[in-house]
């Protein structure tokens, strides 16, 4: 069972290697190499046997923090969840993650310009593209950035020189799911990285558990989307019933979706959408199969 914590590690690795390496001209060697995943103090005992050479770049990261993020509790995802089937709900609690990402080098003006990179990435919509279920449902959980620290070594200038470091903060907005059971049920992640500037250049990276279970890709459903009480449903009418006036955030042509129902779980189509009484009727382009009414609807932004 993958661990969605750790591809937000992939992810960022990803990011890092994509967004810098060109800077530190480690875009010519494989990731793992221009981009390695430990803490500071150990991190040139990895790269130890390059110490010889007349260059000394990469970049170092490593998550510290992992914690419950209270000011995303109230959102619809973290307190609502989504259902998928009878008894089966999944859970998404907002964790806010956080790095340090150290770029190490012997030439100080490639940093000075990874610090300027970095002072600019946050008006190149800094997200990681998480897309579960092929990319039918995405998620881009919000980078932040904070104050970056000098960390060379100038204390061994005069023993083995000095090898210059900036330390770097990088926080993600992250989400963890998991069902009522108790299974962690997202098992297929897909990672994309990509260039604001660029968005044909990215890089796509598959992380896949053999036991897939394709239905499961309804949990993004309720990410960024609105959610509407079932209150009736008509067979014959092709529609469902909404308590309150939401008329005016429906459009003819809308994809809905509709879960935790008895029957009538599925993606939509509207044909329109009218105020009876208090109540909002909704009329799809496919059929009604079941006149039970319960469940809700999903709508995108």
């Amino acid at each position: 069972m993958a661990s969605v914590t750790k591809e937000y590690d992939v992810g960022l690795k990803a990011l890092l290697y994509s967004r810098f390496g060109t800077i530190l001209g480690i875009d010519g060697l494989p990731m793992k190499q221009g981009v390695i995943q430990c803490p500071d103090e150990i991190a040139l005992r990895e790269f130890a046997e390059r110490r010889g050479e007349n260059f000394l770049d990469f970049i170092s990261f490593y998550r510290t923090t992992a914690a419950p993020s209270w000011s995303r509790q109230r959102s619809v995802l973290a307190t609502r969840g989504v259902w998928l089937a009878e008894g089966v709900n999944v859970k998404a609690q907002p964790i806010d993650i956080g790095y340090f990402a150290t770029f190490w080098s012997k030439d100080l003006d490639k940093l000075y310009e990874a610090i300027e990179e970095y002072a600019f990435w946050q008006h190149d919509y800094p997200k990681i593209n998480l897309e579960y279920g092929d990319g039918e449902y995405p998620i881009q959980p919000d980078l932040h950035f904070g104050d970056i620290t000098d960390e060379s070594t100038y204390h061994e200038k005069y023993e083995t020189g000095t090898i210059f470091a900036f330390r770097m903060p990088i926080k993600i907005d992250g989400w963890v799911l998991k069902s009522s059971t108790g299974d962690a049920f997202v098992e297929k992640i897909r990672v994309t990285v990509y260039d604001s500037d660029d968005v044909e250049d990215y890089t796509t990276i598959y992380v896949e558990d053999d036991s897939q279970d394709t239905e499961l890709v309804a949990a993004l459903k309720l990410l960024r989307r609105h959610i509407y009480d079932i209150k009736a449903s008509d067979i014959s009418e092709k529609s469902v019933t909404l308590s309150g006036d939401w008329v005016s955030e429906f459009t003819i042509g809308d994809t809905v979706f509709i879960q935790g129902s008895t029957s009538n779980n599925g993606v939509y189509t509207l044909v329109s959408a009218t105020l009876s009484d208090e109540d909002t009727i909704l009329v799809f382009n496919e059929a009604i199969s079941d006149a039970v009414g319960d469940g809700v609807v999903y709508k995108d932004e």
